[in-house]
């Protein structure tokens, strides 16, 4: 018979118990197979099976695949739902057989996608929930108007702008699973500076000078100020190192002007960069909130 995912998961929990050795399931397939939700499923069952759970703990780890799909999950073609990253989720088991842990390894997140993505495709999903969950407050202080302005949310499939009410119900859920890793007031602020920053950031557009050997024109430079204003940079600073590369030679700083291709190409590879980072932090807040030598000095301290 073919695999079943609860079967797969309670033989690897047996054997993890009877012959305490460690055991790996892949979960493989195409796009649209159903990776992400057998993964979900045995992961349930896994914490289902444990004894003696800890509710808190066990909560944590079962939103942990949920979290992650609004950072690193987007529409395509043939998946709504589709896993632009590879991870791998480690759960950690005492002798009991209890769970007391877990950690994540992310690999080849598609980072690209934060600036492109095809016709009928989409970003990833928390650019869209930010839209349609985050407070009107929230988005004033972010100086972001309406969703359908900005060329990285609208440069996909355009009915995703529609679902609010989907979103909305995404965001609220990613908030509420990022206080429980320990996200304060502070780093919830931060992760949506990041957001907004990568948004202006991709908003900027540069001309050609009028005179040759001129460094290029920032057409709005206002988009580079509310940039630089959610990064806690200096303007000037930003603007420069988006029209020139500046390198030390002998002692000396060089400054080489950037070309039209260039410039856009910094300024969408600075946004990429900022999403890999961000996307790596949420990461480590939840290793270090599940790991397992943590887990098991809070359980034997009560």
């Amino acid at each position: 018979m073919a695999p079943h995912i609860f079967n797969v998961a309670a033989r690897a929990y047996q054997r993890i118990q009877e012959e305490k050795t460690n055991q790996v399931i892949l979960v493989s397939g195409e796009s649209g197979a159903g990776k992400t939700e057998s993964t979900k499923l045995m992961v349930k069952h896994l914490v289902y099976m444990s004894p003696n759970r800890s509710d808190d703990l066990h909560n944590k780890i079962v939103q942990v695949n949920p979290l992650l799909e609004a950072f690193g999950n987007a529409q395509t073609i043939i998946n709504d739902n589709s896993s632009r990253f590879a991870k791998y989720l480690e759960l950690s088991f005492d002798e009991r057989g209890q769970v007391i842990g877990a950690t994540i390894r992310d690999y080849m997140l598609e980072k690209a996608r934060v600036v492109t993505c095809n016709k009928d495709e989409g970003n990833f999903h928390i650019f869209y929930s930010l839209f349609a969950g985050a407070s009107k407050q929230q988005l004033i202080g972010l100086n972001l108007s309406e969703s359908k302005d900005y060329r990285i949310i609208k440069c996909g499939c355009l009915k995703l702008l529609e679902e609010k009410t989907k979103y909305r119900e995404i965001y609220l859920q990613q908030m509420d699973a990022l206080k429980r890793i320990g996200f304060d007031a502070d780093d919830m602020n931060i992760l949506h500076c990041m957001l907004g920053a990568i948004i202006h950031l991709t908003e900027v557009r540069f001309k050609e000078a009028d005179k040759a050997n001129e460094p290029l024109e920032i057409v709005n430079p206002d988009q580079v100020e509310l940039a630089a204003e959610l990064l806690n940079v200096d303007p000037l600073e930003l603007c420069l190192s988006l029209i020139k590369t500046k390198t030390e030679y002998g002692g000396e700083q060089l400054y080489h002007l950037k070309n039209l291709e260039q410039a856009r190409e910094s300024c969408d590879a600075l946004a990429k960069a900022i999403y890999e980072r961000m996307f790596g932090w949420v990461i480590r807040r939840i290793n270090e909130d599940l790991n397992p030598t943590k887990q098991r000095y809070e359980t034997l301290s009560y």
